[in-house]
Parts: structure tokens; C-alpha cells; sequence
């Protein structure tokens, strides 16, 4: 499987950038968060394509300096950070056992178009009634027998590692889900880098990386 990530670091030139993103990205290996990567791979170029000057599209960058397009660096990490709470409310969907209509169901995923939306829209439903059943089953436990039942079963596998993802994201421990994450003050929190940003504008960077686990 393979995912887009938008490292921040701190380098003099958009080389000592890669390095020190690539220190940061090292200790993850040997499918931790990956078992591979490559800068840009897919997502080529993904930084800043989405502007247009008179309706054209213009080519993005693979590495960006604040610097050289505040605006652009800015919304890159928002939107990355926008992407990941989603992955986040999605799981919170689940555990509610929320019930999804059509109109909520996206035309289409990861840019391949959504067929039949009536028939996601109700396999998401079914999934997250099912999820929900097996979130309060646990929290339902009382005694250990009870729980170590429920874990020997393997029952809920599905919606407890639903579960751990959103949590590994809301205590800010890099996974294959944060998408954004600084390694230059090791955290998936843009304030870090708001903060430098502000007193060393030249030496803040982005670089756009595809990882495979």
C-alpha cells in the first residue's frame, strides 16, 4: 500500500532538506511506518499542482522553501493536516455506528470514481453499525475473563485496529496515517514549524514523499 507524506525539515539548501528528512524518516523502517519510499513516486510533483493561472494548471514541486511561495507551503500542510482529521472523524464514525447517506459518500476515492454511491453508502452504514456493536461489546466488559474472551475470539480485530490507527494520530505518534509530520521537532503538530517559519523563513522546507508498507 502506498501513501503520500509531506515531511517538514529544516536545510540550507533544498538538498540538506532531503537529508535531514530522510534522518528523520530512517528510524520507521523495516515496515514500522515503511518498507520503502521515494521522494514524490505517485504523488510527483503533488506540491502546489493544484494552482492555476487562467485556468491552466501549473507543475508542482516535489521540495518547497517558505520562502519562495509562503502561500503554497502554507496550504500544503493544511490540507494534509485536513486530509488526516478526516481519516480521524471517519473512525469516530465508526465507533458511533453512524448511519452514512448517499449525498456523504465522495464521487470519488483516491481519483477513481464511485460507481454505485447507493451501495457504498449503505456498506459504510452496515460496517459502522458493525463496528460500533463490537466498540461497545468491549467497553462493555466488566470482568478480565470477560475481555480475555473477546480478545481470544479475535471478534473485533478489525474495529479495535480502527481503533489504535485514530489513536496513535491523537497522542501525535508518526504512523503511516499522518501524512503531515515534521522531523526537524518530531511532531504531526504544525506549530513547530509555524514557529521557525517566523524567525528563519529561508532554511524551512517541504518535501513531498510516497511511502509503501
Amino acid at each position: 500500500m502506498h501513501t503520500m507524506h509531506i515531511i517538514a525539515s529544516v536545510g540550507e539548501t533544498k538538498e540538506d532538506a532531503y537529508f535531514a528528512a530522510e534522518q528523520g524518516l530512517a528510524c520507521y523502517g523495516d515496515g514500522r511506518v515503511w518498507d520503502w519510499y521515494e521522494m514524490g513516486g505517485r504523488w510527483d510533483s503533488e506540491i502546489g499542482s493544484s494552482c492555476t493561472i487562467e485556468g491552466e494548471p501549473i507543475p508542482g514541486v516535489n521540495q518547497l522553501c517558505y520562502s519562495d511561495d509562503p502561500g503554497t507551503f502554507n496550504q500544503t500542510i493544511n490540507d494534509a493536516i485536513d486530509l488526516r482529521n478526516g481519516g480521524i472523524l471517519e473512525v469516530f464514525q465508526c465507533l458511533r455506528g453512524d448511519t452514512v447517506s448517499v449525498e456523504e459518500v465522495p464521487v470519488q476515492f483516491a481519483g477513481v470514481p464511485v460507481a454505485d454511491r447507493e451501495g457504498a453508502a449503505l456498506r459504510i452504514s452496515e460496517n459502522n453499525a458493525r463496528d460500533k456493536k463490537g466498540w461497545n461489546a468491549l467497553l462493555a466488559c466488566s470482568t478480565t475473563d470477560e475481555l480475555e474472551q473477546h480478545l481470544c475470539g479475535n471478534e473485533f480485530c478489525l474495529t479495535t485496529y480502527k481503533a489504535y490507527k485514530a489513536l496513535m494520530l491523537l497522542v501525535d505518534q508518526y504512523c503511516f496515517d499522518s501524512i503531515f509530520y515534521d522531523m526537524e521537532a518530531h511532531t504531526g503538530r504544525r506549530r513547530s514549524v509555524d514557529d521557525r517559519k517566523g524567525c528563519d523563513p529561508d532554511h524551512q522546507w517541504i518535501t513531498v514523499f510516497d511511502l509503501h508498507n
